[in-house]
């Protein structure tokens, strides 16, 4: 079955802007060596943030070079108008349309130019769904480690050490600082303190009762919140209040 001269043109479109991804991109979307790729990323939110950025730049990139190549097609089909293009002077020298031919080609070329911007419009478009096609794999699985962080967070928060060796153990500096600033803190401060991190009367109380109760513990305490202080500049005397 024969193509109608509009249709051949957008399949010679179609096949023009296939080759420009072909020599930029190898491909709309991800080869089989590039899916490989993804599947070494490592299972970490920090490794899958990485691969989202690589690929973000990828699309910028891609973009570029996809402008770039609608600029030239542009240019050309501007050229290829400007030269088909017959201007008729009469005797007092304005232009005007020559006859019927002549405005029906500019109808022609008014449609012509109406397909290259739909045209461009669905490259990018295409572009776009390449994108998300191989991102949304890994941006699905940002999301679960960002949730499985987050929980994992929360349930740090609501460990609260039972005794002094238990107190020690901890490894996390920011959670050892946390449980003395809560030991040192009011009483009302302690319950907001509880409140943020849920923690119950029945875990806190044995190590509270000790801290109480040790002087050593609590001077290791008072320590722990001093040296914290001094290394924090929010906490260190301004030059005016040294004057």
């Amino acid at each position: 079955m024969a193509l109608s001269k509009a249709s051949e043109w957008h399949a010679l479109a179609k096949y023009d802007f296939a080759q420009h991804v072909l020599r930029n991109s190898g491909t709309y979307f991800p080869s089989l060596s590039e899916m490989k790729e993804n599947e070494k990323v490592p299972d970490t939110l920090s490794g899958v943030k990485k691969r989202i950025n690589q690929l973000e730049n990828q699309h910028t990139s891609d973009l570029e070079n996809l402008f770039k190549y609608q600029g030239q097609l542009y240019m050309d089909d501007a050229l290829h108008r400007y030269e088909q293009y017959d201007e008729v002077f009469p005797a007092g020298g304005t232009q005007q349309p020559a006859d019927a031919f002549t405005e029906a080609r500019e109808r022609v070329m008014e449609d012509s130019r109406r397909d290259l911007s739909r045209e461009f419009e669905d490259h990018v478009e295409e572009l776009r769904m390449a994108h998300l096609h191989a991102t949304q794999p890994l941006l699905k699985r940002r999301k679960e480690l960002e949730a499985r962080e987050e929980a994992e967070r929360k349930r740090r928060d609501a460990q609260f050490p039972k005794s002094v060796d238990e107190y020690h153990t901890i490894r996390n500096k920011d959670i050892q600082v946390r449980v003395a600033r809560y030991l040192s803190a009011d009483k009302g401060q302690q319950e907001k303190i509880m409140s943020e991190f849920g923690w119950a009367w029945r875990q806190v109380q044995p190590l509270l009762d000790t801290y109480n109760s040790n002087a050593e513990f609590k001077n290791e305490v008072h320590k722990i919140l001093k040296d914290v202080e001094a290394r924090d500049p929010r906490r260190r005397p301004n030059s005016m209040q040294l004057g």
